[in-house]
């Protein structure tokens, strides 16, 4: 659209356009009786250059200063950003625009485009991988098409950020904290808090959530059985995502002696005395004997009992002879 101050005694105006600021190349593009005219045979690919002279019956006035214009193109559709997809980039993607060579694009932390900054001022495909976006952060986007004419008219705001990445350096304690397993854990940038997964194998199919939103890079696990090995994994969180299972494991035991076996039970029989005790989920033990308390213990019998159980034995003693018998964890923190 060419615009342009009215002249004084003028009936009308004629437009010329051309492709140089030479008016000797130019060709008369059409009348008008006022300001302003729209030319509409111009493409998006094509810039020219114009001249108003006005005219009246009697004659016609000198050429303005030429003016450079060109038809915009028209904004980007379908803009797309990934939303916590992938740890280590944003993806973007929209539908090209007819005349088109190359894409702009712009980004804020503010869904306004006051003060947004670009990241690519040729961009000649149409999607992108914002690589530089920072986790825990929501981030908006706008496109602009371009070409060797100019730029077009931005996008409607697209957000997107990132997934969290796992925590890493997973350890946990092994029978050095009393009253509990105390696990730790790497920080995460980005994340407002961490959950702790929790099984009794290594394996993580069955895995289980035991504490959710902890502030800090550990947790101290007071829940767990003594006695019972506890196999642990951690996931960063936050308002925008939250990580996948960490990778990194460690696995730990309550500190502190075996719990006293439940239900002891011993009995003399002709085959010499018998016992039975309750055993404690993951701890191994034995059987010791002496005739006399003031002399050595000697070991009986041992056995490792992976869940809770009966171990049960006979042991054999002279006739008329006494046999004292003690029950301990081998495998005690």
């Amino acid at each position: 659209m060419a615009t342009w101050a009215p002249v004084i005694l003028a009936e009308g105006y004629e437009l010329w356009r051309g492709p140089s600021n030479d008016v000797e190349l130019a060709g008369l593009l059409g009348n008008a009786s006022t300001s302003p005219y729209i030319d509409f045979t111009v493409t998006a690919t094509q810039g020219n250059y114009y001249w108003v002279r006005a005219t009246n019956s009697i004659t016609s006035g000198t050429f303005s200063t030429p003016n450079f214009g060109y038809c915009g193109l028209p904004a980007p559709l379908g803009l797309v950003a990934s939303d916590g997809v992938f740890t280590d980039r944003v993806t973007l993607s929209w539908s090209s625009v007819p005349g088109a060579e190359a894409y702009e694009v712009w980004r804020h932390t503010l869904d306004t485009t006051n003060g947004a900054g670009w990241l690519a001022l040729w961009n000649a495909s149409t999607n992108y991988a914002d690589i530089v976006a920072v986790p825990g952060y929501r981030f908006y986007y706008w496109v602009k098409s371009k070409n060797q004419v100019g730029a077009g008219l931005i996008s409607q705001s697209e957000s997107g950020f990132l997934m969290l990445s796992p925590p890493s350096s997973v350890m946990a304690s092994y029978g050095t904290v009393p009253n509990g397993v105390g696990v730790n854990w790497a920080s995460v940038d980005g994340s407002d808090w961490y959950e702790v997964w929790w099984n009794d194998s290594s394996s993580t199919v069955g895995v289980e959530k035991i504490a959710d939103c902890v502030a800090w890079t550990n947790y101290l696990d007071s829940e767990i059985t003594p006695g019972m090995i506890g196999y642990y994994w951690i996931k960063a969180s936050g308002t925008l995502s939250t990580s996948a299972l960490s990778v990194a494991y460690d696995n730990g035991m309550i500190a502190g002696d075996p719990e006293i076996p439940e239900s002891i039970g011993i009995a003399t029989r002709l085959q010499g005395i018998s016992l039975c005790c309750q055993t404690i989920t993951g701890r191994s033990y034995r059987v010791q004997g002496t005739t006399n308390l003031m002399a050595n213990w000697t070991n009986l019998y041992t056995t490792f009992t992976p869940g809770r159980g009966r171990l049960t034995s006979i042991f054999t003693t002279d006739i008329d002879s006494q046999l004292f018998l003690r029950v301990e964890s081998t495998n005690s923190p």
